[in-house]
Formats: structure tokens, sequence, C-alpha cells
């Protein structure tokens, strides 16, 4: 190792990372790490290497995009609602301070959350390393640029043959797992994430330990940290508190898995509810629409003279409508969001099963934990016999008052008596949905049109003659 790097044709410059610094420096470094060094979370969350999906991948990888614009983020970010974001949405996104999907506020001041989705971005590298493997015929190796036979999922590097012996001469005694170019060709890019996720290493949370490749294999329960042999030796005040770093990894992942297991309950119910909700939006919007016909119908009926007065009640019952309809239109936007909110946290717990490494376990989880405890402490919003449509009575007895205008009938009992007095009443009376041929709204407590008996209707509001004088201003009428 004392040998001048200049004086040889071709330096080797695979050394171990404690005097790798003496040596021919390599060229310019990876994106992740140097062999067994403790891999840095800004370099893991902003991969250089732009990636792009084949189009057999596109599909099942449409999860990596922002779930905004649908691009390649730059720095995706994990927000509380559990939404992933790129750094250019958040960034243009207005107001400032809300989740530009399902408004969920965001607690930072700047409107950019500190949490980055280390599962994403390390997902998107890997697709990357992947993607030139697949593509390329001429790797090179990354120390001396020679023909590329092998890569190393832990260094994240490929080497030449030379190079390669090398890397395991030095890292014999670490478990870094080296694989041929040929075979990693042959798999499928589930099978390359699986084995990149298998052979993942922790290191100790010491920060006098990130230079010196001590691997984690206890978990401090107390200080809430991986640590080495050596430090775990030392504390003897958290002693009792330890576990096999790996026993703490699969509880996380079974916590996070049965609150995504309770969530899917929950989120059914929410379901339950905006159908609901949305039935009787819909339902409100079908009876204005069969009152507007109703109102068309008769206006058209109508002389000239009074056709302006058509729009006039149409505003009624828009108007009427918008009173009904407001509460409902708040009620679904909001089971809207919390929805949103459920089915990005099932699917983030769901990649994380399938692809995320043991580092990204310990680094994500708590955060993961938190949104989804709070999404469960959420509860639906009551729904019952309470929300009831609008009363369009008024518009329709000012409809009948100026349709008796038009006509000439005068509005007593004298004139309307007898059979011709209940024919003309339920003509003028009888439902939209009857006028069309269809069958009565079944939901009578949301229905806007309640057909009364034709003799009630004219004994409370025909039982006084109009007289036959001008008639008042429309303004006045209406």
């Amino acid at each position: 190792q004392g040998q001048d790097p200049a004086a040889s044709p071709r330096p080797l410059v695979l050394v171990h990372p404690i005097t790798q610094r003496h040596l021919c420096p390599p060229p310019a470094p990876p994106s992740i790490t140097h062999w067994g060094s403790q891999q840095s979370s800004t370099a893991l969350v902003t991969p250089r290497v732009s990636f792009s999906l084949p189009k057999v991948m596109e599909e099942e990888f449409q999860f990596l995009l922002c779930q905004r614009c649908q691009k390649e983020p730059r720095n995706p970010k994990l927000l509380s609602c559990l939404h992933t974001l790129c750094t250019d949405c958040l960034e243009e996104n207005k107001p400032v301070g809300h989740c530009p999907i399902c408004q969920s506020p965001i607690p930072q001041v700047s409107g950019i959350p500190d949490q980055d989705n280390l599962l994403f971005a390390n997902l998107q590298a890997k697709l990357s390393t992947y993607q030139k493997i697949v593509s390329s015929s001429n790797l090179v190796c990354d120390r001396c640029k020679d023909l590329a036979e092998f890569w190393c999922s832990e260094c994240e590097e490929f080497f030449c043959i030379r190079c390669f012996e090398a890397h395991q001469w030095f890292l014999k005694k670490k478990s870094h797992e080296t694989r041929k170019v040929g075979d990693l060709k042959a798999e499928s890019s589930k099978q390359f994430l699986q084995g990149a996720r298998k052979s993942r290493i922790l290191f100790c949370s010491n920060p006098t330990h990130n230079d010196q490749n001590y691997i984690a294999s206890i978990y401090c329960r107390g200080c809430l940290k991986p640590l080495c042999c050596s430090c775990a030796l030392l504390d003897s005040e958290h002693s009792k508190l330890y576990c096999n770093i790996r026993t703490e990894i699969e509880r996380r992942q079974e916590e996070l898995g049965s609150l995504s297991e309770e969530l899917k309950r929950k989120k059914a119910h929410f379901e339950d509810v905006y159908k609901n909700l949305k039935g009787k939006a819909d339902h409100m919007d079908k009876v204005r629409t069969e009152n507007q016909e109703l109102i068309q119908k008769r206006v058209e009926q109508m002389v000239k003279l009074i056709r302006e007065k058509e729009q006039e009640l149409l505003g009624m019952v828009d108007r009427q409508h918008c009173l009904g309809n407001e509460d409902l239109v708040a009620k679904l936007n909001q089971m809207e969001a919390v929805l949103k909110r459920m089915g990005a946290g099932e699917q983030l717990v769901e990649k994380m099963h399938l692809y995320a490494s043991d580092q990204e376990v310990m680094d994500m989880q708590p955060f993961i934990k938190e949104s989804l405890e709070e999404l469960m402490k959420l509860q639906p919003l009551a729904v019952g016999a309470s929300v009831q449509a609008g009363d369009f009575a008024k518009c329709k007895a000012k409809l009948q008052a100026l349709f008796e205008r038009v006509t000439g009938e005068k509005a007593g009992l004298g004139v309307w008596g007898g059979r011709d007095s209940a024919v003309m009443g339920a003509w003028l009376l009888r439902p939209s949905h009857q006028v069309l041929g269809g069958e009565r709204p079944k939901e009578e407590s949301m229905s806007l049109i309640v057909l009364k008996p034709v003799g009630e209707i004219l004994s409370r509001h025909l039982i006084t003659e109009i007289p036959r004088g001008p008639s008042p201003p429309c303004s006045s009428t209406l």
C-alpha cells in the first residue's frame, strides 16, 4: 500500500476505506457510498442519475412518480398525509402550507416537509442501475474504467475482474454480495430490487463509528438507536433494553402491517359514508333537474309577455338547491380528502413490505406510524335523516299564481269545482316524474316534489279569488 500510485501502469484503487485516501484517488465518487461506509441519507434521497422506466415496468412502478404532476420526482418528499410530492410541486403549490392533493396542512413554514421519502428515492436509484445494466452492453468499472463484469449491491459500484478480486480481498469479512453483470441482466426488475434489498447492511448510530464500518446487530429500545457490539457493551445503563436488530425490524414491519389492516377496515366505513353522501348529493341534483323541467314546462304554456320570469323561477330553484347542498358538498370534500390519505398510507405500507430495506424501515417507520395513528383517530361524519332537501313549496306557489293570472282563471272554488277542479289541480301540481312517465322517488324525505290532495291544496292556496284587475308587477309577485 506504500507504493507510489504514479509508478504503476494500473494503480490499484480498491482499498480499505480507512486507507484509501492515501492512495491514488478514484474517479468521481458514486452517488451513494464507497465500500462498506455508512450510507448518507442525503446521497440516498438525491440520486443524480435520472431513471426512465421501460414500458414493461411503467405500470408497476407508477407509484414512484410525483402524485401531483406524475413526473419523475426530484428529491421526493413525504407529507404527513402520506402523499409523496416532488420539490417542484411543493415550491409552486398555492396556497402554501397545504397538500395540493387532499389539502391537509403542512406544518413547516416553508411549505416543504422535512421528511424525505427514502423508499421512493432509493428505488429510483436502484431502477436507474437496473436500467443501465439491461440497456448497456459496455459497462465500465467505476474504479479503473475497464470492462465491468461484476456489481456490488452494497457498494453500488461496477467492477472489472481485477478490481473485483481486490474488493473481495479487502472486504472478505464483510457481507458484501457481488454478482455477475450477466446474471443481473437475466433478472426481472423485481428480482433485482429484492436482491438489492436483502444485501443492505445497518451500521452503528454512534457518530464516531461513521468511518470505521461498525455493523449494528443490536437495537436499544431506550435510546431508540441501532448499536454495534462495542457500544452495547459500554452502555450498561440500557443493557436490559437491548434486542436483536432483526427482531426490532420485524416488530416494526408487523406494527405497520397491523395498522394497515385496521386502516383498511376503517377505510371501508369511510367509503360507505362517502357513497351515502354522494348518493344524497346525486339525488339532490336529480330533484333539482325535475323541478327545473317542471318550471320550464309550465312557463312554456304561458304567453310571451311573462317569458322572462322563467329564469327568475329557475334561479329560485338553484338557490334553494345550493342552500340544501352546501353541507353535503363540504362533507363530501372532507371524506374524499381522508380517503385519499388512507389510500396513500395503504400503498406506502404495501411498498414498504415489498421493497423497503432494513435501513429504510428504521428511518421511515416512526414517521409513517405517527401518520397512520393520526388517521386512525379520525371518525367519519354521521349521515342520517337530518340531511333534508330544501322546500320548494314557495316557488311552486308563485308558479301557480302566475299561471292563474296569465290564463285569466280565478282561484276560487267556484271556478275550480268538481271534476274540472280535480283535473286542473292535478295537472298543475303533478310532479315531473309523472309527466315524464317515470316512477315516484323512493326516498320521500329527500323528494322535493310532494303531491298533496287537490282539495287540501285548493283549500290552503286557492280559497280567495284573485281579482281580474291588472296584475301586479312580476317583481313583486316573485
